[in-house]
């Protein structure tokens, strides 16, 4: 779930509804925010199993779309359906898996592809007519090292700007000083601090109680 709010929102609101529907097994956004929903529900934390602090990025680049660089299409399945898999059990991410089928038929898949061959990938989420949120860039542990993560980021800060007018943002934890400096090649700069909380399920149908 990501959260934003401006001046004023309740973070207890925010709890109610994520007890009563959401029950988000993550928590990414505003550090600010999530910071202040932990003092008023100070079981949050306590029930975190894993937290992190995230650097939010947006695209500032003036690259041009890096060859190799393309939007997947459905013969692409297996192979990102893969890299997806890879990326999940190296990111020990236990949440629901997402059918790449579906990822591509709403045009969220991006690849980079060299002798043919799909060799990383980045994924996106809709427009909100300001911001498009990019995310999940894996590289296949045999080519990495060769800038193929800063090219996939690039290409999709340049294709989202030139086909929907609107700005690609990346959340990147903040100890993973090798992604920072491969976006930051790719004109991305920081714009914001945020956090990511990891909260048991279990706690949300329990309301948190004992």
């Amino acid at each position: 779930l990501y959260v934003y709010g401006g001046a004023g929102v309740d973070p207890g609101d925010i709890h109610s509804l994520c007890c009563e529907t959401l029950r988000p097994r993550r928590l990414v956004g505003d550090g600010g925010l999530l910071e202040a929903w932990e003092r008023t529900v100070p079981a949050l934390g306590e029930a975190s199993t894993r937290r992190h602090e995230v650097t939010v990025l947006a695209f500032e680049g003036s690259q041009t779309r890096p060859s190799g660089f393309r939007q997947g299409r459905l013969s692409d399945v297996p192979l990102v359906g893969e890299l997806l898999r890879q990326l999940r059990l190296e990111s020990q991410d236990e949440g629901e898996e997402i059918s790449p089928e579906l990822l591509l038929k709403h045009e969220l898949v991006y690849v980079f592809e060299e002798e043919t061959r799909v060799r990383g990938v980045i994924l996106s989420n809709l427009s909100d007519g300001r911001y498009v949120h990019g995310g999940s860039v894996y590289v296949h542990p045999a080519y990495r090292g060769r800038g193929i993560g800063r090219r996939l980021a690039a290409g999709l800060g340049d294709h989202v700007r030139k086909t929907l007018g609107a700005t690609v943002v990346l959340d990147v934890f903040g100890e993973n000083q090798s992604a920072l400096a491969a976006y930051g090649a790719a004109g991305y700069r920081p714009v914001g601090r945020g956090l990511a909380i990891w909260v048991d399920q279990d706690s949300w149908e329990r309301g948190f109680a004992d």
